[in-house]
């Protein structure tokens, strides 16, 4: 056993423990104007938020999961490209108290979707449809399955008020949501 190992020569000082969540927001106030992500789409668009507007937007999406009943410990599916909404997501869960499930863009059939979702026992799903249609035809499979129905883009009855299903922007093709 080396005499470098953790074994041999234990901390005399106590590691200090922070959440996520913690550390997160201490940071958020020692930088708040500070850009911590910045995002180049493909046609050369950049958007960018600051500590203090991710923290804004993070807690406020936190706040609406868990008025829809997320609840600690509860699995949470994340599905769509990498955007700046796709980490707000993701922190909001966390915030929530949930366990991100994170469901890969390499799906391409929506009964894998669905099987990943119902074999984590997810509580709800969340969906970054992205800026086009590009994921439109595998949304429109996913809400059928969610309402046991054949795919259409014409649900008449389907609004924001599902709380199992959720859009991290709106589409104009989902305008309902």
């Amino acid at each position: 056993m080396s005499e470098f190992s953790y074994l041999s020569t234990p901390r005399t000082t106590p590691y200090v423990y922070k959440t996520v969540v913690d550390a997160f927001n201490e940071t958020c106030t020692s930088y708040p104007d500070k850009e911590i992500l910045i995002y180049w789409g493909i046609d050369g668009n950049r958007e960018s938020l600051t500590y203090h507007q991710l923290q804004t937007e993070t807690t406020t999406f936190a706040r609406y999961l868990v008025s829809k009943g997320i609840k600690k410990g509860d699995k949470i599916a994340l599905f769509g490209p990498n955007t700046l909404e796709w980490v707000v997501a993701e922190l909001a869960i966390i915030m929530a108290g949930g366990v991100v499930v994170h469901v890969t863009l390499s799906i391409t059939d929506v009964r894998d979707l669905w099987e990943i979702f119902s074999t984590a026992e997810c509580k709800a799903f969340l969906i970054d449809p992205g800026k086009g249609e590009k994921y439109l035809d595998i949304i429109f499979q996913l809400i059928a399955l969610f309402r046991r129905r054949r795919p259409s883009r014409d649900y008449k009855d389907i609004d924001s008020s599902d709380p199992t299903l959720v859009f991290l922007r709106k589409s104009e093709h989902l305008p309902s949501y």
